[in-house]
C-alpha cells in the first residue's frame, strides 16, 4: 500500500506502518480488532501496539474495562518528525567537535570596526555551551554598549545563552559588578582576587569549538574569531580553574 511506504519513510518499519492504518481505520481498535484486519499473529500486534505507543503514535483508551487504541492524527507524525528534525539541526555544531579527529589547522576570522564587533557577538548567541569569557574592563565604548543592553542581552536571554565571567580586580569593576543583577542577562561574574589583567582585549569561549578576542584600542575596535577545539579546550580548562578561585 502506498501509504505504508510513506510512512516507511518517515521512520515506521513495516509492521508499524500496517498496524498504525489498522488503527486509524477501525472505529475500535482493540487488540482482537487489529489482529483481525491485519491478519497477524496477536503476539505479533500487541508488541508493534505497545511500540506504537512508546512512540506516542498510538494511545491506550480505556472503556467499560476493555482496552482499545486510538491512532494520533496523521498530521502530529509529521509534527514530531519536524521537531525531530528541528532538534538535530539545532545539534549539527556539535558534530564537528567529532569530526575533528586529526589535526586541522585553526580557521582565523579577522573583524573591524563597530559593525564587525557587532557581528562577532552576534555569532555568540548561536553558541550551545555556557559562554565563558574574560574581560579586563567593564567599560565599553558608548555605541557597542547600547548595542549589547538593546540588541544582544535582549536575544541572549530569549535563547536562553547563559555565560559565565571572570572579571579583573579593580575598584570600579567591583562598584560596576554590584550595580546591576546578573540573572537579568543569565549570566554569572566572578573577580578572583589580585588577578589583574594590563590589556584591553576581552576573550570570549563558546561552543563548540570558538574563541572570540576583542580589543577596542585606538578608537578602531577590531578582533579575530578562531575555530580550534585544541585551542577551544585549553582555554576553557583554564578558565574553570580560576572560576573556582573567584568570588
Amino acid at each position: 500500500m502506498e501509504l505504508e511506504k510513506i510512512l516507511s519513510e518517515f521512520g515506521f518499519s513495516e509492521r508499524e506502518a500496517k498496524i498504525y492504518l489498522a488503527i486509524l481505520s477501525l472505529p475500535e481498535a482493540t487488540i482482537a480488532a487489529i489482529v483481525r484486519k491485519c491478519k497477524e499473529k496477536r503476539s505479533t500486534v500487541y508488541s508493534v501496539v505497545k511500540e506504537l505507543v512508546r512512540k506516542n503514535f498510538v494511545s491506550e483508551v480505556s472503556k467499560n474495562k476493555v482496552l482499545s487504541y486510538k491512532a494520533v492524527e496523521p498530521s502530529r507524525i509529521l509534527d514530531a518528525f519536524e521537531e525531530r528534525s528541528a532538534l538535530f539541526k539545532s545539534l549539527l555544531p556539535l558534530f564537528s567537535v567529532y569530526m575533528e579527529k586529526e589535526w586541522v589547522a585553526p580557521k582565523v576570522e579577522f573583524y573591524e570596526w563597530i559593525e564587525g564587533v557587532k557581528s562577532m557577538y552576534n555569532d555568540i548567541l548561536t553558541s550551545l555551551e555556557p559562554v565563558k569569557a574574560f574581560l579586563w574592563t567593564l567599560v565599553f565604548p558608548e555605541e557597542i554598549k547600547r548595542y549589547i543592553y538593546n540588541s544582544y542581552y535582549p536575544v541572549k536571554v530569549k535563547n536562553n545563552v547563559f555565560s559565565q565571567t571572570i572579571v579583573a580586580d579593580s575598584i570600579k569593576n567591583k562598584t560596576l559588578i554590584k550595580k546591576e543583577k546578573d540573572s537579568l542577562y543569565k549570566r554569572d561574574r566572578r573577580i578572583v582576587a589580585g588577578l589583574s589583567f594590563p590589556s584591553d582585549i576581552i576573550i570570549n569561549m563558546y561552543g563548540p569549538n570558538k574563541i572570540m578576542l576583542v580589543a577596542f584600542a585606538n578608537n578602531r575596535p577590531f578582533g579575530v574569531v578562531i575555530s580550534s577545539i585544541y585551542f577551544y579546550e585549553t582555554m576553557v580548562s583554564m578558565f574553570d580553574f580560576l572560576w573556582k578561585l573567584g568570588r
